[in-house]
């Protein structure tokens, strides 16, 4: 996942402990989704958003079929391509 990866590299520079509480969190809600799947209402089109509440990122997805496809990890105030 590259936004994992450049989530954790800008943080760890600045605070390493931070960035592995992060990356933890970004796992955990990852993980939350194979339990719940719809635990979020839609989005944008399919897509649908999960907020990972302390760092204040949203984890955007998409249900096809029986797979969970993760689009993006991204701070919420960032832009996202249209």
């Amino acid at each position: 996942m590259q936004d994992r990866e450049r989530i954790f590299e800008f943080l760890y520079p600045l605070n390493p402990l931070a960035a592995e509480q992060v990356d933890d969190e970004i796992e955990l809600a990852a993980e939350s989704l194979l339990e719940n799947p719809e635990m979020d209402r839609p989005w944008y089109g399919e897509a649908r958003k999960l907020m990972i509440g302390k760092a204040s990122l949203l984890l955007i997805y998409v249900i096809l079929d029986e797979v969970i496809k993760v689009l993006a990890v991204a701070h919420q105030r960032e832009k996202f391509p249209n």
